[in-house]
């Protein structure tokens, strides 16, 4: 998350790779019994970000650092 933000100075992005890859960690570790609720908490975080998300694809998105 961390790095993704550094590489790319958007907050936004490293947000949604955090939200995205906390399932994925949860699966590797074999801890099924909290995965739903990690899907559930990546959907809404995805939900949430839609604007951003729509700005990402159209490279609108702004960066950490810049002014309008």
């Amino acid at each position: 998350c961390l790095t993704v933000i550094g590489v790319t100075r958007i907050v936004s992005l490293g947000s949604l790779t955090l939200a995205a890859s906390l399932p994925v960690c949860l699966a590797v570790l074999g801890r099924w019994d909290i995965f739903p609720m990690a899907a559930v908490v990546m959907i809404v975080i995805f939900v949430k970000h839609r604007e951003n998300i729509k700005r990402l694809f159209s490279g609108t998105e702004k960066r950490l650092g810049h002014r309008d």
